[in-house]
């Protein structure tokens, strides 16, 4: 009798530890902190750029948006370039400014947006929630595999990790549209 309390014990214990380590990776109270979103408020912007519609609206959805990395570049002429839900700031300043050059030379970030919470071990907020599903609602091989933008695969259900992995990076490389060469997918998970 002894023997089997124990290997309950251990059951148990173990199970806590996976739960606790899964639970981890993505809140399950329904609750998620806002973003800190940092630059001019947006009737500082709309006083800035009196005739820039656009750029108004645009600056009002990315105040609403994801609550990983974005960034907000102006330039002139109205010029803007918005980008949010990536996985790297880096990468988002540099896109924004990329958009808003394709109308002016004189480009630069007034707003970035950074996340409330720490990401996981690199991850977006859906990629680390899509991590958290496949550690514990999915059979079979399974994989993730992301960029630093944001994109992201899964895969399930099949034999081994192997064929998980190329089909999450199948998955990731067609959500990466259009792709961009400076941004690899990788696999950072597989389990089978």
């Amino acid at each position: 009798m002894l023997q089997r309390a124990s290997l309950f014990m251990a059951v148990v214990a173990i199970a806590a530890l996976s739960y606790s380590g899964v639970s981890g990776l993505a809140r399950h109270d329904g609750a998620v902190p806002s973003a800190v979103v940092t630059g001019p408020s947006q009737a500082e912007l709309a006083r800035a750029h009196p005739q820039a519609w656009d750029m108004h609206q645009a600056y009002d959805e990315f105040h609403k948006g994801p609550d990983w990395y974005g960034a907000f570049a102006v330039g002139g002429q109205e010029a803007f370039g918005a980008v949010s839900g990536y996985a790297d700031a880096a990468l988002a300043e540099a896109d924004a400014l990329a958009l808003c050059a394709d109308w002016a030379a004189d480009c630069r970030v007034v707003a970035t947006i950074t996340p409330a919470e720490p990401q996981v071990a690199g991850l977006s907020g859906p990629q680390a929630r899509e991590l958290a599903t496949l550690r514990s609602g999915r059979e079979g091989g399974r994989a993730l595999a992301v960029d630093a933008r944001g994109h992201w695969g899964s895969a399930w259900g099949y034999p081994n990790r192997h064929d998980a992995g190329q089909a999450a990076m199948a998955d990731c490389i067609a959500a990466q549209q259009p792709r961009r060469a400076d941004t690899a997918c990788r696999v950072v998970w597989a389990l089978r």
